[in-house]
């Protein structure tokens, strides 16, 4: 895992200052989409957004160090932590954050985004040690070529650790969606209905979603659909929260908001 970077509140005021209007800035264009999935429009790609921000709160009420959130965690049977996929300082942060979680004692099962239902034998066979990663890589590349264990598009070394910590911590994982990506309105029906056979097929350890992190928030998305008690890590703030941080700086590696949404107070811009 790569040491965690230098923590300084000048960095993290240019960060949130940044992130305020990342939502705004990143949907201009007439279409977009995510690193590998069909063409969306704008439109509903920043309103899909939109309700996904409008649900993590705009008011910071508590800082919370990273054995608080573990704490919390723990006492969950499912938490979903929001990527984002470039994104190496929060990659590191969910690392600690799972490597803590492990070894408190937690059962855990990971559902993932970073490969697709069609690998999961073959990433069974890696969890197995029956596969090493450079022919888990060759075998996700030859089916997709752009598999998020190779290439640029995504943080493509955290995916990896990802498999190896599932793998050293002998923890199941599945996939939660085909690759490639389905259409934006039928992603999160697909992933909710993955997500319920994981938690059936898992009761007794905590389900860990690592997901994109619009998807978590909003009508529709995962955590309505899935209808549950379950623990947020946001990837970023909302506009409102971000400009609120920039000005309350903190050393603690989360904050909560009103809503209940836990955020990282820093990230990689």
């Amino acid at each position: 895992m790569a040491p965690a970077r230098p923590r300084t509140d000048t960095l993290l005021l240019v960060s949130l200052l940044i992130a305020a209007g990342a939502a705004t800035l990143g949907c201009k264009g007439p279409a977009m989409g995510w690193p590998d999935g069909p063409v969306e429009s704008a439109d509903r790609l920043a309103a899909y957004k939109r309700e996904h921000y409008r649900e993590i709160g705009d008011e910071p009420v508590e800082e919370l160090p990273l054995p608080a959130v573990v704490a919390a965690a723990a006492r969950e049977r499912l938490v979903f932590l929001g990527d984002h996929h470039l994104d190496y300082t929060l990659h590191d942060l969910h690392l600690r954050l799972l490597h803590a979680l492990h070894q408190r004692g937690t059962r855990i099962a990971l559902a993932v985004e970073c490969y697709g239902t069609e690998d999961q034998a073959s990433v069974d066979a890696f969890l197995r040690r029956e596969l090493d990663m450079p022919s888990l890589r060759q075998l996700l590349r030859e089916r997709w070529n752009q598999s998020w264990l190779d290439g640029t598009a995504v943080d493509s070394r955290y995916y990896r650790d990802l498999l190896r910590f599932a793998r050293d911590a002998e923890l199941p994982v599945t996939a939660l969606e085909p690759t490639p990506r389905l259409a934006l309105d039928q992603r999160d029906p697909t992933m909710a209905v993955n997500l319920q056979s994981a938690l059936a097929a898992w009761p007794d350890r905590t389900l860990v979603v690592v997901v994109g992190h619009a998807h978590l928030l909003g009508p529709g998305h995962l955590r309505d659909r899935i209808a549950r008690p379950s623990l947020v890590v946001a990837a970023r703030p909302s506009d409102e929260l971000a400009h609120r941080m920039a000005f309350q700086p903190t050393h603690e590696d989360f904050i909560r908001t009103e809503t209940g949404i836990v955020v990282p107070t820093r990230w990689t811009p």
